[in-house]
């Protein structure tokens, strides 16, 4: 950028000597423009996906139903070897046993439990292999992985053999001793497992022969659910299935069987979009479990509790502002009113209703003001208003996030171990860092100013509170330079040498783009540090102005103090010399280095500012800089009445032929200048020896100086 003209005059001394005119040069030494940093990439960072409750949990009712007898039926992995000799001894003996036997169909009823029991510990077994591979393959260990998805497939063909060999069993006594006493529960468990192993029609054929056959049996309500279950999944008839819920409950509202139905009802009225009516129907569930001790019933429990906020975020009626105190009237503690309040939260997201989705998150932040947690919710408010495409709103969503996540690291919110830090850090740095840069990006297609305010006030606050963030170093190069071109070179300054201090620590990555941008942050630097010095610049507090030399009282001498040289002129010059590490061209060394010289004159620090202001006549004898280089050094000498230094400066630029063959505007006038200190130096000269006494001396001196 271009210096004001400055005016030296360097006639002063020629005129307090010989009363002459005074001379004046301009100067114009300047660097050569800046460009403005493009950002990496062409396209939006990609942004935070997340999976809906449905696909993290499944969709539809997420509790399976078995009779109380069936769960008591599991078998412990340490009794399957026994259980197996036992189901050997007991095929040869039904072999060995006549067809009229009374005692035939028990031992095949007993034989069939077995074989449920062996189907349900490999079946167990195969969902655990399942997880376990699960968790290897995470790991990266894909042999484990492998091996446990063999085992997997084995278990679920032992699982299978014995649920068809039972169903064989169950065959046999239906057909052979249809008048056995325990006929209706071989009934019911055929029907049970086809519709487990997908032979839907063949299960619903086989509950239906139970109503209709064995109206006093005590699988009556199991097979009315039954018949309930395939009209909603595989008719998805609600109304019909709502009846036939409704007998369960009927037949013995107590049973686990009409519990499960009053659950599945629920989802009957889901389905038929009365969610007012499944709400009604999850109370009742969970009151219901609430009577009760039973295992199964408390998961069931904790299904309805899911669904009922599910209902309570589809009916219209429901406002967010009342569900805190509705779900307390349900929920055990204070956690679990959170957890439903979190996934109401969630469910109005899917829905699209973000401001209400929001308000709940907010109302858990107030409910939990010194717990970690707060900053999970806070993220969900940002990635929530990221779908509203509101870019200012989103900016300042993710400057609150930041700030909120900084006050619970630091004053250590209940929770904020520090493997719960580092994953919130982590997300919030990147989440931040894509989000200033899909901002910047987009101000570069589209020139819309707001994205460029946007992207420099998230850069900021992401280097605010994350200075030793794997991305520190492209975020802060990126916002130094915006800062630049804002005109804010203070800032700009700071954040070049920011950059360029990563680097120093070896934090920065090598590639060839990360170079330039290192090239780039050393340029800018020296840049916005001479427009930090500059006459326009207003941030007197970044950088105060040259200060000035009072001038003496009448009657005594006029003297030059040297002052501190401001911080910021300091470092220009350091970054000067720095850039010039990298710009080796002799345009930048001559044009830094006499601005270098300018600031040490500036402050009265002549003894630092001569030798460049020299080693600058010799170094580009034909230049501007050159002129202007010689006429501050004479002026050094003359402000300090150092008379005879500067007729050996004198000498020095006459003998510097080059230098005296410099053609360039101000030439002329520098040599008429010198040809006029010249001659006031020597009848100064003579002065000074006749007021020291020196009367011989200074006679000589006259005389010598009249011959001239």
């Amino acid at each position: 950028m271009k210096r004001g003209f400055a005016r030296l005059l360097i006639g002063v001394m020629a005129a307090a000597f010989m009363m002459t005119g005074t001379v004046a040069l301009a100067q114009d030494v300047s660097f050569a423009q800046k460009q403005e940093a493009k950002i990496a990439g062409g396209e939006a960072p990609k942004k935070v996906e997340r999976k809906t409750l449905d696909q993290e949990e499944g969709a539809g009712p997420k509790v399976d139903f078995e009779t109380d007898e069936m769960a008591a039926e599991a078998l412990a992995a340490e009794k399957i070897e026994l259980q197996q000799a036992a189901i050997k001894k007991l095929q040869v003996r039904i072999k060995q046993t006549d067809e009229d036997d009374v005692d035939k169909p028990k031992l095949m009823e007993r034989l069939g439990d077995m074989l449920w029991q062996k189907a349900r510990f490999y079946e167990s077994s195969a969902y655990d292999s399942l997880n376990a591979a699960n968790e290897a393959g995470a790991a990266g260990n894909t042999a484990k992985q492998s091996e446990l998805m063999a085992k997997k497939a084995e278990d679920e063909k032992v699982s299978r053999e014995a649920r068809d060999e039972m169903l064989k069993l169950y065959k046999e006594i239906i057909k052979y001793h249809p008048d056995y006493e325990s006929i209706d529960k071989i009934r019911y468990y055929m029907a049970f497992n086809l519709a487990e192993m997908g032979y839907a029609g063949e299960a619903y054929a086989q509950y239906s022969d139970i109503v209709r056959e064995h109206t006093n049996s005590k699988y009556l309500p199991e097979a009315f659910l039954g018949m309930a279950e395939y009209t909603f999944t595989i008719e998805e008839d609600m109304p019909t299935a709502l009846q036939q819920y409704q007998k369960v409950v009927n037949i013995d509202p107590k049973s686990s069987a009409a519990s499960f139905a009053m659950y599945k009802m629920g989802w009957c009225y889901f389905n038929l979009g009365e969610p007012r009516k499944a709400l009604a129907q999850f109370e009742k569930v969970i009151r219901d479990a609430e009577n009760t001790s039973s295992i199964r019933r408390g998961d069931m429990r904790k299904e309805a509790m899911k669904d009922l906020v599910k209902a309570y975020s589809l009916w219209e009626e429901a406002k967010p502002a009342n569900a805190r105190k509705y779900f307390k009237g349900f929920a055990a503690n204070d956690e679990e009113v959170d957890s439903m309040m979190e996934r109401l939260a969630r469910l109005y997201q899917e829905n699209g209703k973000i401001e209400e989705s929001n308000y709940v998150y907010n109302s858990l932040i107030a409910a939990n003001p010194k717990k970690f947690k707060i900053v999970g919710y806070q993220r969900e408010i940002m990635m929530n208003v990221e779908t509203m495409s509101d870019p200012k709103r989103l900016a300042e969503e993710v400057q609150r996030s930041v700030l909120i996540f900084v006050k619970a690291r630091d004053e250590k919110y209940e929770g904020a171990t520090p493997e719960a830090v580092k994953a919130e850090s982590d997300k919030l740095q990147a989440y931040a860092s894509d989000t200033g840069k899909w901002y910047h990006i987009t101000y570069q297609n589209t020139k819309n100013p707001l994205y460029y305010s946007l992207a420099f006030e998230i850069y900021k606050t992401y280097l605010d509170n994350f200075p030793d963030a794997a991305d520190n170093f492209e975020v802060m190069y990126y916002y130094a330079d915006m800062a630049y071109f804002r005109k804010n070179y203070a800032e700009a300054a700071k954040g070049y040498e920011r950059v360029l201090d990563l680097n120093d620590k070896g934090m920065v990555s090598k590639s060839e783009e990360h170079d330039e941008m290192l090239k780039d942050a050393a340029h800018g630097a020296v840049l916005a540090y001479d427009l930090l010095m500059s006459a326009a610049n207003t941030d007197t507090e970044a950088c105060p102005p040259i200060p000035e030399t009072p001038e003496a009282a009448e009657g005594e001498e006029q003297t030059y103090p040297e002052y501190p040289v401001a911080e910021c002129r300091l470092k220009f010059i350091e970054a000067s010399k720095r850039y010039a590490k990298i710009d080796t061209s002799a345009e930048f060394a001559v044009s830094a280095k006499f601005k270098g010289a300018e600031i040490y004159f500036n402050y009265n620090h002549f003894e630092e500012a001569r030798p460049l202001f020299l080693e600058l006549t010799h170094e580009a004898p034909d230049s501007e800089v050159a002129v202007y280089s010689a006429n501050y050094l004479l002026e050094t000498y003359r402000l300090t009445k150092q008379y005879e230094a500067m007729r050996e400066a004198l000498k020095d630029l006459r003998a510097n032929s080059a230098f005296m063959a410099n053609k360039t505007e101000y030439m002329p006038k520098l040599i008429e200048a010198m040809n006029i200190y010249e001659e006031a130096l020597d009848y100064k000269i003579c002065e000074e020896k006749n007021a020291n006494k020196q009367y011989e001396d200074a006679a000589r001196c006259y005389e010598q100086f009249a011959a001239n």
